[in-house]
């Protein structure tokens, strides 16, 4: 199950990325569906990691740490 997760995000990040490089401009319905099926996809590989985290033993940062630790990484890539 996990690794089917992982290989379909995989495949439709490909996917994504030839829809948004191919130099053609996308309507909003389809940007839309992109960016809602990338959100999807992010939310499942999140759980996997998040399990196999778990049964290593690495502890479950809370949504706080999370967001801290995306405050500080956008702060240093908008510097």
């Amino acid at each position: 199950m996990e690794a089917d997760l992982v290989r379909d995000a995989r495949e439709l990040l490909a996917e994504a990325h030839g829809l948004l490089g191919e130099g053609r401009e996308l309507a909003v319905h389809e940007l839309r569906f992109v960016a809602s099926r990338l959100a999807e996809s992010l939310a499942d590989v999140l759980r996997v990691a998040e399990s196999r985290g778990m049964r290593l033993g690495v502890g479950d940062p809370t949504v706080d740490d999370d967001l801290d630790e995306l405050g500080e990484e956008g702060l240093k890539a908008g510097e």
